[in-house]
C-alpha cells in the first residue's frame, strides 16, 4: 500500500496507518467509496487483522511475571487496605488489575502455545 492519507472527514489528511480501528472498520463497510481509496482502506484492515492474529513471543520466564504481580499486588495492598489508611474502593481496583493481568498473561501464554 502506498502511503496514502485519508482525503476527507474527520482524519483528513491522516495516514490510514495512523487511523482508529474503529473508524477504519466503519469506513471499511461504506458502499459509496470507490478504488482506489477503498482498495487502501481494505488492505490497512486486512494488515492490522493479521497483525493481531499473530501472537507476539514471550520474552520472559512467565513464573517471573507471576512473581512480579504478586509481589506488586502484595506491595500496593499495604498501602491501599482499608485497614492501613486506603478505601474499600482503591483495594477493590487493585484485586481487579491483579486479575485482569493474570487473565491477559495468560491469554498470551495461551497463544504462543499454539
Amino acid at each position: 500500500m502506498a502511503t496514502r492519507t485519508m482525503p476527507f472527514g474527520r482524519y483528513k489528511g491522516t495516514l490510514f496507518t495512523e487511523l482508529p480501528d474503529a473508524y477504519l472498520l466503519w469506513l471499511s463497510t461504506l458502499d459509496n467509496i470507490r478504488d482506489p481509496l477503498r482498495g487502501c482502506i481494505l488492505e490497512e484492515r486486512d494488515r492490522r487483522a493479521q497483525a493481531q492474529t499473530q501472537a507476539p513471543p514471550v520474552p520472559v520466564d512467565p513464573a517471573l511475571v507471576e512473581r512480579l504481580i504478586a509481589t506488586g499486588f502484595k506491595r500496593l495492598a499495604m498501602e491501599l487496605h482499608p485497614d492501613r489508611g486506603g478505601t474499600t474502593r482503591a483495594m477493590q481496583d487493585l484485586v481487579a488489575a491483579r486479575d485482569w493481568l493474570q487473565v491477559t498473561i495468560e491469554e498470551l501464554l495461551l497463544a504462543v502455545r499454539r
